[in-house]
């Protein structure tokens, strides 16, 4: 989409949402519970989808 990569605010929630990330690294914390990494950015994502009760 052109205007984020221009940095532009997205208005579509459907083009900045976390979901397919959040999906991933939800995967990961599973497959991996040991690693912190996925545990880091699963919360990341989370948060910056203001879904904060989640993380």
């Amino acid at each position: 989409m052109p205007s984020k990569a221009e940095g532009n605010v997205v208005w579509d929630w459907s083009f900045r949402n976390h979901t397919e990330a959040v999906d991933l690294y939800r995967e990961l914390c599973d497959k991996n519970p040991d690693l912190y990494s996925p545990h880091y950015y699963l919360s990341d994502n989370l948060i910056a989808d203001r879904r904060a009760a989640e993380a």
